[in-house]
């Protein structure tokens, strides 16, 4: 157990353990900086973070304060007040990303650093990253430089981390770093089914719908591979089930065995016991959203008529829904989502959109005429779709 070493440790540590909000005004610049040396590599340089960010438009010298935050990165070994300063720094976005990202490049590199703290260091780099794309290069490092860490949870992290980079930010290398980690017996399963993401958001970058049929198949084949080495492989089994009825009905081909059973199933064991850890809350989709499969596989089942289309556009707009990121930038969270997204899939998700309106009171205003010219159109053009 740490013990302050310190009056200032002691009262900093009596205010956060009252639970309520920090005093900025007991805890001045001067104060703070006075111990900073020995402060950022404590327990407390998460609250140590979050008392000079909210005074940071009035610090005397926000250098020092930069240097100050940048060497607990470098230094502090416990993981949560690690995660809670670059979180707050992100966050704010006070202190110079570029500096930030050389403080955990170095980080992610030491090899004295428990892997613990590493991998969280490559973590913060890719969302770091995707709030200022020029510095992906760091995380791509960071990523490289753990590829061959002897830990089966920090390697399955890892696993998502660069399946993001895939996604979000194009790094086409990933597939090859991906396919090397199901070599590593301790993150295979998590690697398999990051690869079936991975294909899974190349179908909707195919360039005509035989490519597209062939990646969800590719995509199903990964997720069977996953779902096959533990039966707790829950995710896995559901994509696979996902992605391989995808395949078959875009290729006109009737529903395989009961889906919706075993689909329902698989999908409220992710819901209910996938809670993502410490740290990783912004990789995961929101519980919620993997439950919207459910009724969107729902017509497929026993053969029942599905337009192509409609499956096409509901299938991207919920994919795009459960592999978002959550992104702080400039103080605002939201989600991203992935941008691999080709002409294919937006072309039917574009048609989709039209004919939904056809079906709304706010398309009463056609005459007969022009609402069959329009049918007739978005007819020829979803046919012409289909055999791009």
């Amino acid at each position: 157990m740490w013990i302050a070493q310190s009056e200032l440790e002691y009262q900093l540590q009596c205010a956060v353990e009252t639970g309520c909000e920090m005093p900025v005004n007991a805890f001045p610049e001067a104060l703070l900086m006075a111990e900073y040396d020995q402060l950022v590599r404590t327990p407390l340089f998460g609250d140590f973070a979050d008392l000079l960010l909210k005074q940071w438009h009035d610090l005397d010298d926000d250098e020092a304060a930069s240097n100050a935050l940048c060497l607990g990165i470098r230094t502090n070994t416990c993981r949560d007040a690690f995660i809670h300063a670059v979180n707050a720094i992100m966050e704010v976005e006070a202190v110079d990303p570029k500096m930030v990202a050389k403080a955990l490049d170095a980080r992610a590199a030491d090899e004295n650093s428990s892997l613990d703290i590493r991998i969280e260091a490559v973590t913060c780099l890719t969302q770091l990253a995707l709030q200022t794309p020029s510095l992906k290069s760091f995380a791509i490092a960071g990523v490289m430089r753990l590829l061959d860490a002897q830990d089966d949870w920090v390697k399955a992290k890892l696993c998502r981390v660069t399946s993001v980079l895939y996604d979000h930010l194009g790094w086409e290398d990933a597939i090859e770093s991906l396919q090397l980690l199901t070599q590593c017996e301790g993150c295979a399963i998590a690697a398999r089914e990051e690869l079936g993401f991975v294909e899974m958001a190349n179908a909707f970058q195919a360039s005509d719908m035989s490519e597209m049929i062939d990646c969800f198949s590719r995509s199903a084949t990964w997720f069977r591979a996953s779902a096959d080495m533990s039966e707790n492989a829950a995710r896995a089994r559901m994509y696979a089930a996902v992605t391989g009825e995808l395949a078959r009905s875009l290729h006109s081909d009737l529903c395989e065995g009961d889906l919706l059973d075993s689909l329902s199933k698989d999908v409220h064991t992710v819901v209910r016991y996938s809670a993502p850890r410490a740290g990783a809350s912004w990789l995961s989709p929101p519980a919620e959203a993997e439950l919207e499969w459910i009724p969107l596989m729902a017509p497929i089942q026993g053969g029942m008529s599905y337009d192509p289309l409609l499956l096409l556009t509901n299938t991207l707009t919920l994919f795009e829904k459960v592999r978002a990121v959550a992104v702080t930038f400039r103080g605002e969270r939201t989600f991203r989502k992935p941008n691999r997204i080709g002409k294919l899939a937006e072309k039917g998700r574009l048609l989709s959109m039209v004919h939904s309106w056809l079906s709304t009171p706010a398309s009463m205003g056609l005459t007969a005429k022009g609402r069959h010219a329009l049918e007739q159109n978005l007819a020829c053009r979803a046919t012409s779709l289909g055999k791009c």
